[in-house]
């Protein structure tokens, strides 16, 4: 199984918008991401997001460019303070690949959750839309790889 872990795309500033959707930089590097996604073949059997605007937003460019054409489920329990205990539990009994549109300081919470780091700080801070794959082989989970947008600029 594995497990794609995003964070959302660059957001307004809650002082201009409140709801804080994707900027237009947002949108295109979320795009980028996504294109990297339908080259690998990636298809997740759902997206999950928080239900925030920027977390939808960004799981439906990703969803759009797949060719498995994932339903997008806006679910509890994927806000930035919430606990990951929760996700880790349904990560364990789930048996098909998986994507999870979110935030900090949760996603990095959760990878290291996954790994078996301490709080956090072993996964890092993820710039927005960085996409972190984890594979779960024999019951343990592994980091396998992370790729963000200006890396992907770097390579094209």
């Amino acid at each position: 199984m594995r497990v794609y872990l995003v964070r959302h795309g660059q957001a307004a500033m809650e002082k201009i918008n409140g709801e804080r959707p994707l900027t237009g930089e947002g949108r295109s590097d979320i795009e980028k991401v996504a294109g990297l996604a339908r080259r690998l073949g990636i298809s997740p059997a759902e997206v999950w997001e928080s239900g925030k605007l920027r977390a939808a937003q960004t799981a439906g460019i990703l969803a759009g460019a797949l060719a498995s054409g994932p339903p997008v489920i806006s679910r509890p329990g994927l806000a930035p303070n919430d606990p990951v205990e929760p996700v880790r539990d349904e990560l364990d009994a789930y048996a098909g690949d998986l994507m999870i549109v979110g935030h900090l300081p949760f996603l990095p919470r959760l990878i290291s959750t996954l790994i078996g780091g301490a709080g956090g700080s072993a996964a890092g801070s993820f710039r927005a839309g960085t996409m972190a794959c984890l594979e779960r082989s024999g019951g343990q989970w592994q980091l396998a790889w992370l790729v963000w947008p200006g890396l992907l600029d770097r390579h094209n």
